[in-house]
């Protein structure tokens, strides 16, 4: 207990940290409290963003990241993996039909995520060893899946985003996952931080909070 007190003590002072829009809103946000009140001497200095950030040119001490990591030039600890799911309004199903195979839906207008190296192509794997390479109709494109929900709900178009998006709309029975036994290429969230700051007490104390909270997720 004293080792632990005494690395609680030594988490203070300013944290700057990036994390994605939707994420940051949606997961994190919720879990401040219980941070900030594990270490009162810490503060939070919070960017949410889905753009690249440079982290020694802008001056953060770590990042979230969901993606699938390229940039070795920063250590970076793996917290959890990230699902994704293919979903339409029960509207649009109705008028549609339901797709029974993924080279179907290009035959559907498409919510694209801007962000992606490649909006309009994805890859789908069946489990069986199946590979389908799809090019998807874009009716709309944004930065933010979050943001092409109330979109999606009002059935003018598919989407492709993670679970922790569009689990809420699903549960309320406000968008339907289809095509399930497909695979979306899974993107994983990583901390990644500059190798002059991984050993300091407050990064440490960070992403040893965010693996508790989200790596079992």
């Amino acid at each position: 207990r004293l080792v632990a007190h005494a690395f609680e003590s030594a988490v203070r002072g300013r944290l700057k940290i990036n994390a994605p829009m939707s994420f940051g809103a949606l997961k994190l946000a919720p879990c401040l409290p219980e941070l900030l009140a594990r270490y009162p001497d810490l503060d939070l200095d919070l960017t949410l963003t889905d753009r690249f950030v440079d982290l020694m040119e802008e001056g953060y001490d770590l990042s979230l990241r969901i993606s699938s990591l390229e940039d070795s030039s920063y250590i970076a600890r793996r917290i959890a993996k990230v699902r994704s799911r293919i979903v339409g309004a029960p509207a649009l199903f109705r008028a549609r039909g339901l797709p029974s195979h993924p080279n179907e839906l290009s035959a559907y207008p498409a919510l694209l995520y801007a962000n992606r190296r490649t909006p309009t192509q994805f890859r789908l794997k069946h489990p069986e060893g199946e590979v389908s390479d799809v090019t998807l109709t874009p009716r709309l494109v944004a930065s933010s899946s979050e943001a092409m929900l109330p979109v999606a709900v009002a059935g003018l178009g598919i989407l492709m985003a993670p679970d922790f998006i569009v689990d809420a709309p699903i549960a309320r029975g406000e968008l339907v996952p289809v095509l399930t036994e497909w695979q979306l290429p899974e993107a994983e969230l990583h901390a990644l931080f500059p190798h002059n700051r991984h050993l300091s007490a407050k990064v440490r104390a960070f992403v040893d909070f965010a693996v508790e909270k989200f790596g079992q997720n």
